[in-house]
């Protein structure tokens, strides 16, 4: 997690002078920093590539975690940018099948994105897509022996949309809604995880 997130401040920093010499052109360019403070759901789901009729027992749980990120709005109202985000996660998720069951503790899910958005006066509505992890504990039982692991990363492909509304120039009121989709490979079969959020919150502009 912690080299995806150097990475993505990289080029977000790299897209500064840019910025700067963008301005000087006819058509004017805006150019905003911005974080969101955000809270919400999520939910984790998860099977084995082996299972064909697993049973699941889902819960939902509380997400707390913030957002960084730069965009580039152009005078027709397209904006382009990079996001990071990440965020705390809770809720356990339960998959069972014939002599086999998996428990999995949420801990944290976070992605790195490319956002593709339109401005409409107080409204802007983005799209993101990128690349999303998860880290969680695990618990795998199989004919009465069990397997515990703790801090498990996963990273698979992510998008989602976001919906904004300005309540000035510098601060609004964001909706996000998030899915990824991880796979992570153990011994003869591999566990693929799906994590869905929906998270609120205050962005901030700078």
């Amino acid at each position: 997690m912690k080299y995806h997130f150097l990475l993505s401040l990289f080029f977000i920093a790299s897209m500064v002078p840019f910025s700067a010499s963008a301005q000087n052109t006819p058509a004017r360019t805006l150019h905003n920093f911005y974080v969101v403070a955000e809270a919400g759901v999520s939910q984790k789901s998860v099977k084995l590539s082996t299972w064909t009729d697993p049973i699941y027992e889902n819960s939902s749980g509380e997400s707390f975690g913030g957002s960084f990120g730069y965009r580039a709005i152009f005078s027709s109202g397209f904006a382009l940018g990079l996001e990071i985000n990440a965020a705390s996660a809770a809720g356990t998720t339960h998959a069972f099948e014939n002599t086999e069951n998996i428990t999995i503790e949420n801990k944290a899910i976070y992605g790195n994105y490319l956002t593709l958005g339109m401005r409409f006066e107080r409204v802007f509505l983005t799209a993101l897509v990128g690349v999303g992890g998860t880290i969680y504990d695990s618990s795998r039982s199989i004919n009465f022996s069990t397997i515990k692991r703790e801090n498990e990363q996963a990273l698979g492909l992510s998008f989602g949309a976001t919906i904004e509304f300005g309540l000035s120039d510098d601060i609004g009121i964001r909706i996000k809604a998030l899915y990824t989709g991880n796979e992570r490979s153990e011994s003869t079969n591999s566990l693929r995880l799906r994590d869905n959020s929906v998270m609120g919150g205050i962005i901030f502009h700078f």
